[in-house]
């Protein structure tokens, strides 16, 4: 429940290439994705080489929960063509990991609450726990949390914002 309370978490943080750890992560993914008939798109903007400090198990739990809502909406909603965008981008010393969806998008009623224990709307098995667990691990590892609720892809998108390591920007900053 440390998760949820979001004090104390404690991280077992690991130097990890951003690339490889979220392709290999997209590899799994891709492989529920297609039994449900859910294309994932993955793009990566400058982020080759870049290495974050993460707890790797957690921020795989947090990129898991966030593709599995939009597979979720896509497949409730029997969107045609549906997918789900895996999308990596440096800006500023940060790591964005952004997750996008052309579903229905996020319910109003749910727009206000959606960080919140037990916020759930439309989910047989959801406990509504997901989002806040998703927002103190990603908060644990000194990121942000932030939602577009019209993304172009015209779903929904949760943006992650990470710190890249101060020494591998200087050692970056100096081979460019």
């Amino acid at each position: 429940f440390e998760f949820v309370r979001g004090n104390n978490v404690t991280l077992a943080l690991q130097s990890t290439q951003v690339v490889p750890f979220i392709d290999k992560l997209g590899d799994e993914l891709s492989t529920a994705l297609n039994h449900v008939k859910v294309e994932l798109v993955r793009e990566h903007e400058g982020a080759q080489d870049v290495i974050f400090q993460i707890d790797r198990d957690r921020i795989m739990r947090v990129i898991e929960n966030l593709v599995n809502n939009s597979r979720d909406a896509l497949v409730n909603a029997e969107v045609p063509e549906a997918k789900v965008w895996l999308q990596t981008k440096v800006v500023n010393n940060q790591i964005k990991v952004r997750i996008a969806d052309n579903g229905p998008g996020i319910p109003e009623e749910l727009s206000k609450k959606l960080f919140k224990p037990f916020a759930t709307a439309g989910k047989a098995n959801g406990t509504g726990l997901g989002l806040t667990i998703v927002k103190n691990l990603i908060t644990a590892h000194d990121g942000e949390v932030q939602v577009d609720f019209e993304p172009a892809e015209g779903g929904a998108a949760f943006e992650l914002t990470l710190p890249l390591q101060s020494s591998e920007l200087d050692q970056q900053t100096s081979v460019a």
